[in-house]
């Protein structure tokens, strides 16, 4: 059972049924569905497999009489709409009387109604206690809900306990409980780093089917983090998931082949799963058709087009695009009218987030004065933070502010020196990957911007 529960969602695809092991005193088997189904299969292929909407005056009747297990399917109807209106409130009070009878699915299903409030007024305390009533027997759901409530950020944070739950749930087995150990091993989220066992850990979910380790070892096999890099099992790896509709994969595959050594056939593929992510909601995706379309590369090259995927990519936080509006709106090019305000704002986003391209342009801002006070010192370090990067632009922008420095009456004594590279950003927190995704998409903007009109 799957619910729009806010901390639930924070674990991506966690959840891809029901999961776990039935309760010691399961319902028993009626309509052609088990204690074992129960706990398995997801809300439509369970109430498919029970005939309901045909079955639902049965149903309904052994549910009144006290039927466990048609207490359980009368709520996942109400809950679904399937051959009665949807019904928050009675699919709730009836998850609630399968809790009181210790049924752990039902304890469950009412836990995460009453987190977030659907047909019940909210209560994530209370849910929290309903959440251990279920996780009292082997239910890899409960497990997984208490390590996502009680990890970094949760509900009720606690390091330790969510390592505990965290393991549990993949002790039974469950696949995303074994992907969740697997990213706090990775990370070294309140337990040891530990990279061969969360690479065999994330081995066995994908191997389960479970997407979101699917994702993560595709993204393992792309850098040959952990795994002998292996581009073509990458790909294989996103393809699979990009096909069930998830917008991370489609992103990651559209990324990985929109860079040139990919070819035109690779590239228009690109054009079309990156379209799909960036319908999805995703932000480097569009960015990533920005930078395409103004090459005209797997398609047609339309600068409009590039400017509308950029704005939307920028919308949504992602530097690349900030950084490639900013620099257009700084100077008028591209199809942009010169807009300083505006390209100092973008600019100052981009930069902030750590974009080089963006560190880049807004130190020639301060290096010129360009809609700020002339700051050589503020451009200086916009530059070198950039330079770190592996900016050559930089690189060439400091060396002729430092020159012209020196031949100013009142300059500076002298210019400070480029400063150590900084040290690594720490591990993100989303994905174990986003940084390598994130660096993929940066190195085909620099290849953009080298060719920018």
């Amino acid at each position: 059972m799957r619910y729009g529960v806010t901390a639930i969602c924070a674990i991506g695809m966690a959840i891809t049924a029901h999961g776990g092991v039935a309760a010691a005193q399961a319902p028993a088997a009626r309509w052609g569905v088990t204690a074992k189904d129960m706990a398995d299969l997801p809300d439509a292929v369970l109430l498919d497999r029970a005939n309901v909407p045909a079955t639902l005056p049965a149903i309904r009747a052994a549910a009144a009489a006290g039927d466990l297990m048609a207490i359980l399917l009368l709520a996942t109807a109400h809950a679904e709409g399937r051959g009665t209106p949807k019904d928050d409130a009675a699919a709730t009070r009836w998850f609630r009387i399968a809790a009181d009878r210790g049924d752990p699915y039902g304890q469950y299903s009412y836990a995460m109604r009453l987190f977030d409030g659907t047909g019940i007024t909210a209560d994530p305390a209370g849910a929290m206690l309903w959440l251990r009533k279920a996780a009292t027997r082997p239910y890899a759901p409960a497990y997984i809900a208490l390590a996502t409530l009680t990890g970094p950020g949760g509900f009720a944070e606690n390091a330790a306990e969510s390592i505990e739950w965290t393991s549990k749930a993949a002790a039974t087995g469950d696949p995303a409980g074994r992907r969740l150990l697997a990213d706090a091993l990775f990370f070294g989220t309140g337990i040891a780093e530990d990279l061969p066992r969360a690479v065999a850990l994330y081995q066995q979910a994908a191997a389960a089917g479970d997407a979101s380790a699917q994702l993560s070892l595709g993204h393992l096999y792309l850098s040959g983090n952990g795994v002998p890099q292996d581009r073509a099992r990458a790909l294989a790896l996103y393809r699979k998931v990009a096909d069930q509709g998830v917008p991370e994969a489609q992103e990651a595959l559209g990324v990985a082949l929109a860079d040139r050594d990919s070819g035109p056939a690779a590239n228009a593929e690109a054009v079309r799963w990156l379209t799909l992510a960036a319908e999805g909601g995703m932000a480097a995706a569009p960015a990533t058709l920005g930078d395409l379309y103004v090459e005209g590369r797997g398609v047609a090259e339309d600068q409009a087009a590039a400017l509308r995927w950029w704005a939307m990519a920028a919308e949504r936080g992602n530097a690349h695009a900030q950084a490639a509006l900013g620099s257009r709106y700084s100077d008028g090019s591209g199809g942009l009218p010169r807009d300083i305000p505006r390209a100092l704002d973008l600019l100052r986003k981009s930069a902030e987030q750590g974009d080089a391209a963006g560190q880049e342009e807004l130190g020639l801002m301060y290096d010129v004065g360009l809609g700020v006070r002339e700051d050589p010192v503020e451009a200086l370090r916009l530059y070198d933070l950039a330079i770190a990067q592996g900016s050559e632009m930089a690189k060439l922008r400091r060396k002729r502010l430092v020159e012209d420095l020196a031949n100013r009456p009142a300059a500076v004594a002298a210019a400070p020196a480029p400063p150590p590279p900084p040290a690594a950003s720490p591990a993100p927190t989303t994905s174990p990957f986003v940084d390598l995704l994130q660096a993929t998409a940066n190195e085909i903007a620099r290849q953009a911007n080298r060719r920018r009109p």
